[in-house]
């Protein structure tokens, strides 16, 4: 019977390597619930907007951090500093991932601003 205990850094370096896709889904999640409940609970176009906005900013400077200096994150998570081709390569990938979250935040958030914010409850009235 195996009675390790769990490495602690392996999960630190995990999730510090998948904060981009996290913070991107929590995202898309926030943005569909929270549009889908404003509509049906009939809040205005300008409530909306002002709301799914503010949910984003503060998303957006989380993972700024991630995106400028990805090594530090890296080193303050793994609690050790940088060693060989494995922890490069762990350092490039969630500087990747961080860059593809921020460009799909900012990709949802393009739809926001461009179309009508509920155009589906909107057509059913009419």
């Amino acid at each position: 019977m195996n009675t390790q205990v769990p490495d602690r850094r392996f999960w630190r370096i995990t999730l510090v390597s998948l904060i981009g896709p996290l913070v991107w889904a929590s995202h898309l999640g926030f943005i569909y619930v929270a549009q889908h409940v404003m509509c049906a609970r009939g809040f205005s176009g300008t409530q909306i907007f002002w709301t799914l906005l503010a949910g984003t900013l503060p998303l957006l400077l989380v993972l700024a951090p991630f995106a400028l200096a990805p090594r530090q994150w890296f080193r303050r998570a793994a609690a050790r500093p940088e060693s060989g081709d494995t922890d490069g390569f762990l350092v490039e990938t969630m500087w990747l991932l961080v860059v593809l979250s921020l460009a799909g935040i900012v990709w949802t958030v393009t739809g926001v601003l461009m179309l009508p914010e509920c155009a589906v409850a909107q057509a059913t009235l009419v």
